[in-house]
Parts: structure tokens; sequence; C-alpha cells
């Protein structure tokens, strides 16, 4: 009996890690950092509202197979900016060749006060 418990922490606790491994989305596109470029350029240096504090948004995103953008996620304080990264990124096409289809990236993005 305490064998098959011992057994049965030990699967637990090796699957719990193996998914969160598999879960953590990744940040690093390589030593290419023309892919942060492109984003930031498709972003803009502007937002379209004043901000009163440096907001904070991570932006989690895949590359399908046309070397398209899709957004998956835009995580923020403030929904305007979500919504504003969001469309500005969602299906835009970019030029990267060290960047995996289908794999979730999130990339950190900082926007300064006005």
């Amino acid at each position: 009996m305490k064998t098959l418990v011992k057994t049965l922490i030990i699967f637990s606790i090796s699957l719990f890690l193996s998914l969160s491994t598999f879960a953590t989305p990744k940040n690093d596109f390589g030593k290419d950092n023309s892919l942060t470029n492109q984003i930031i350029a498709l972003i803009g240096d502007k937002v379209p509202f004043n901000t009163y504090e440096t907001l904070k948004v991570d932006v989690s995103f895949t590359v399908n197979n046309k070397n398209e953008i899709i957004v998956v996620d835009v995580t923020s304080k403030n929904e305007d900016l979500s919504l504003f990264i969001k469309e500005k990124l969602n299906n835009k096409k970019i030029n990267s060749s060290k960047i995996k289809q289908k794999e979730i990236y999130t990339l950190p993005i900082k926007v300064n006060k006005a």
C-alpha cells in the first residue's frame, strides 16, 4: 500500500512539472531582435489616449503558417490599451525566419506616461 501511494505521489509531481513546463510561454526570439523591432513598429510610438502612469502589457501571441501574428492574450490593467495593442498586432504579417510557427510567445511591453 505504501509503495502504491509513493508511486502515485511521484507520478503526480512529475505530471504537474511536465504540464507546467509545457504551458510556459516563450519570450525569447533567439538573437534576432528584428521581430521585437517589427512589433514595436506595428504598434507605433503613440497611443490614442492619455496615460498618467507607466503601463505594462504582456502580449501572448503565435505566428501562423502565413507569417501573421495571431494575438492569443493581452494582459494589462488598462482595457483600452489591451484593445489597442490587439488591433495593431492581430493578423499583421512579419518577416522572421527564426521564430517557430504555432508556438506561443510572450512579449512584455511598457507604455510610458504622457
